[in-house]
């Protein structure tokens, strides 16, 4: 059966709407519906976009992502300190030592690529990097050491107290001396 003419669109709607107190009831909750929540969903939208704004702008810090590199090195180096410590009873230096080591290997590539986007040849960088980790982590070591000589500090709390002095003096030495651009130098 073929509609008649007026049955749809705009017109056809009002026409059954006025037919139907259901279909007009629900067809007013509607338009109210939408009328109340459609500023709602413009100013969530502009707060989203606000913040996807700020998300960029964090990202772009190197400061920041030096910061989520460090949460990721955090994690990993952390995780094999205690894994070696818990599981295998290794005492508090050789598990910090290797513990660091498996965080260095990741801590290069992120950094370099990432953090501080640096775009030429790492291999030159390597001693360098070294050589600011090296540093750090003897400032590392001895703030532990005395965390649990000096403070009698729970030694799980000495080795992440220690993480505090390395991470400051690392992005400070990194970002100053190590993964500079030829273009920020000139």
């Amino acid at each position: 059966m073929l509609a008649r003419r007026g049955e749809f669109g705009f017109l056809g709607m009002a026409k059954r709407l006025r037919k139907s107190p259901v279909l007009l009831t629900s067809g007013c909750v509607a338009v109210t519906c939408c009328l109340l929540f459609i500023p709602k969903v413009v100013q969530l939208s502009a707060k989203m976009l606000r913040m996807r704004k700020l998300i960029v702008v964090l990202f772009q810090s190197s400061l920041v992502r030096f910061g989520i590199t460090g949460l990721l090195n955090t994690l990993v180096g952390l995780g094999t300190i205690f894994a070696l410590k818990w599981f295998f009873a290794v005492a508090d230096t050789p598990a910090n030592l290797i513990g660091y080591g498996v965080g260095i290997v990741v801590s290069y590539w992120v950094n370099s690529r990432w953090t501080f986007q640096y775009k030429e040849a790492l291999h030159a960088k390597i001693f360098p990097y070294g050589m600011v980790l090296l540093f750090a982590y003897g400032v590392n070591l001895a703030t532990v050491h005395i965390f649990i000589s000096v403070f009698q500090i729970n030694s799980y709390l000495a080795q992440a107290a220690g993480i505090i002095p390395y991470s400051l003096l690392t992005y400070v030495l990194l970002r100053r001396f190590v993964f500079i651009s030829k273009i920020a130098a000139q």
